[in-house]
């Protein structure tokens, strides 16, 4: 098999440098809501569309330390059920600015290594649909934060928080 030679995509340094500004101004431009001038943006946004730059949220997702994603490991990926509630999850999470990565684990009945391999990506919280994960790591998941629903799945002795729990129930 021969190896293909990888193009080196457009960087935000090469936008800021077109523009003489600097890589900062070119992260505000892709950023919602932050602080730059209407004019700025246009011209930041029309330049790198010329030179086909776009925004690499996995290297965004480094340097906050968290991402917009949401991991979901799908037991029955053949379910009409599972299938309409991933459409409608991923309909509002994209409202949300959010983005839905989608694992299936089907044949198997604990989606652990499915679940590690999504929290390697800084998931911002996981959907197990028709299926579980250990105790174990249920508990990491919750010492780091991370909300976990689990969707059409009951395990007893199970320690997840019921929805809506404030704290003073606790």
């Amino acid at each position: 098999m021969s190896k293909r030679k990888r193009i080196s995509r457009p960087s935000a340094h090469d936008v800021a440098r077109l523009l003489g500004v600097s890589q900062a101004v070119v992260s505000r431009a892709f950023t919602s809501g932050a602080s730059i001038a209407k004019d700025t943006r246009e011209k930041v946004i029309r330049t790198a569309n010329s030179i086909g730059y776009r925004p690499n949220l996995l290297a965004r997702s480094l340097i906050k330390g968290e991402s917009e994603i949401v991991g979901t490991v799908v037991g029955s990926p053949r379910s009409a059920i599972f299938l309409a509630a991933l459409s409608a999850l991923a309909r509002g999470l994209s409202r949300a600015g959010k983005h839905l990565l989608v694992s299936t684990a089907e044949g198997s009945p604990i989606a652990d290594t499915h679940v590690k391999e999504l929290l390697n990506y800084r998931v911002g919280g996981l959907l197990l649909t028709d299926i579980s994960m250990s105790s174990k790591l249920a508990e990491q998941c919750r010492r780091e934060g991370i909300p976990v629903v689990s969707f059409n799945q009951w395990r007893r002795n199970c320690k997840f928080e019921r929805p809506g729990r404030r704290e003073a129930d606790r």
